[in-house]
């Protein structure tokens, strides 16, 4: 068969798959093709290392007293001596007492003063501290306490396959529009794959392989939910703007910075469409020669303009406001494919194999989601 177009040239080659994966991916319509790959994972257990994402507001935890002199936090994480803070009451509104950090007692305690000329105050419980600056003096050494010892973070890697094969007259028989047979349906399988992966990034349990089990990476959203930091429990209420707002609010009082994709099911990405009504929020792209219109960007009341991304992979009482700089398709082995024809055959066959891992950074902190929505 050599010399034809239509023979399949490669059957004692591997021919490295990676590039026209990664190109499928990006033109297929799932979250995937949002995320970006690279690194090379070496071992099938993948760690990363976890920068410290410091939360820029705490809430209280006990009510406080004028001239108390300490706070009760739920957590005193990132609270440092000579922070200014500022307050906003249960009601909302912002107090006019400023206060400075003599002492971070505990875990949830620090004793303050008030700073500023500004008048102390009672707040209640749930009252929510910020941070309003760090000033330093002149003269002062460098502090210990503003480092941070990067965590570990892991993810397993995942084999995945497919096998093309084509009988020996079907690659002999001309197809327009194809480049070959085989060809064509090495491809197909690769797109194939492509539909795997992106439910698996999403959805799927971290397990290590063993002798009974294949292994599987965990999708991001088994990352996100097993964080204690960024959640929203919409309990059961359909999505609304203010929930979406909320999740916001908690994510960059958490220390998120860069939330620019809300990810969801078609159905929850409809009723970010019903929002609206003004036609200046969300942000309408539309192009001017079709009829009708669909949200694909939304702004929140804090400034945030992000895209919107349906996937039907996504699970449909489930909202996740991401950031992808910080999910990453890592892999071990690239795609490839290679021979894989029984002596005698009367087919060509071609087996396709790689092995790849997610990275999800930050998975408590720079990304947050909105869980138990109505359906």
């Amino acid at each position: 068969m050599a010399g034809k177009q239509l023979s399949y040239d490669y059957q004692n080659d591997k021919r490295d798959l990676g590039d026209v994966f990664e190109q499928i991916i990006k033109s297929r319509p799932v979250l995937t093709n949002i995320f970006s790959v690279g690194g090379k994972a070496t071992n099938t257990k993948h760690e990363w290392l976890e920068d410290i994402v410091a939360p820029k507001s705490w809430t209280l935890n006990a009510g406080y007293t004028a001239a108390d002199g300490s706070m009760t936090l739920v957590s005193t994480t990132g609270i440092k001596v000579g922070d200014v803070l500022q307050f906003e009451k249960t009601t909302g509104a912002r107090s006019t007492f400023n206060a400075i950090v003599t002492t971070v007692t505990s875990s949830t305690e620090i004793a303050i003063s008030t700073y500023g000329s500004t008048t102390d105050e009672d707040l209640a419980s749930g009252a929510i501290v910020t941070l309003l600056g760090r000033p330093k003096n002149e003269s002062t050494e460098a502090s210990a306490d503003n480092g941070y010892e990067p965590t570990t973070a892991y993810n397993y890697t995942q084999i995945m396959d497919r096998t093309a094969k084509v009988s020996l007259t079907s690659i002999e028989i001309p197809k327009y529009g194809i480049g070959g047979a085989l060809n064509y349906q090495v491809e197909r399988q690769l797109t194939d794959i492509a539909y795997e992966l992106a439910n698996t990034a999403i959805n799927m349990p971290r397990v290590e392989r063993d002798s009974s089990n294949a292994g599987t990476m965990g999708g991001f959203m088994r990352f996100l939910k097993q964080g204690t930091g960024n959640v929203v429990d919409a309990s059961s209420a359909a999505l609304s703007q203010t929930i979406l707002n909320n999740a916001f609010e908690v994510a960059r009082a958490n220390g998120a910075d860069n939330l620019t994709t809300i990810a969801c099911h078609p159905l929850q990405a409809r009723k970010i469409s019903a929002f609206n009504t003004t036609g200046d929020n969300p942000m309408i792209m539309r192009d001017e020669t079709v009829a009708g219109s669909y949200v694909t960007r939304y702004v929140s009341d804090q400034g945030d303009v992000v895209n919107i991304v349906a996937d039907r992979n996504f699970n449909k009482d489930e909202v996740a406001i991401i950031d992808p700089t910080k999910i990453t398709l890592v892999p071990m082995r690239r795609f490839q494919d290679k021979d894989a024809t029984p002596a005698g055959a009367d087919y060509v066959a071609r087996r396709i194999i790689g092995e790849y891992t997610l990275e999800v950074k930050n998975a408590s902190n720079s990304h947050v989601y909105i869980k138990d929505l109505a359906i």
